[in-house]
């Protein structure tokens, strides 16, 4: 949420863009107006579901296109971890996290190798 935010700061991104104009291979069955960046971050897409048994994030995102939301966007709130999940599939977000953690020292520039819970909260 914190890169997303960023990069709305910054006027990269809006948090009224349609998460597809970032995410084009994103779909979910509606009848409502498009998901934005905003109901995503604040659990209001009409999200409802999420297969939690998929270990890759990506898969689960694209699973979506087989559901139905279950509301329209702004009307109710449902926690949805595959609407976090979504926003962590756009490029722009990810590398932007992945630039500042580098920047923070809390990644190396392998971004692969994060360091020992007990070593990154001394450091």
């Amino acid at each position: 949420a914190l890169a997303v935010l960023w990069l709305v700061d910054s006027g990269q991104v809006s948090l009224d863009d349609p998460i597809t104009r970032h995410l084009p291979w994103f779909e979910v069955q509606t009848v409502h107006d498009p998901i934005t960046i905003r109901r995503l971050l604040d659990h209001s897409s009409g999200l409802i579901m999420g297969a939690d048994s998929y270990p890759d994030e990506r898969v689960q995102v694209w699973n979506l296109r087989t559901s139905a939301t279950g509301s329209a966007p702004g009307t109710m709130f449902h926690y949805s971890n595959v609407g976090f999940m979504a926003l962590g599939q756009v490029p722009t977000f990810a590398d932007y996290l992945g630039a500042a953690l580098v920047i923070a020292g809390v990644l190396t520039q392998e971004r692969d190798e994060l360091p020992a819970p007990a070593d990154a909260l001394s450091g």
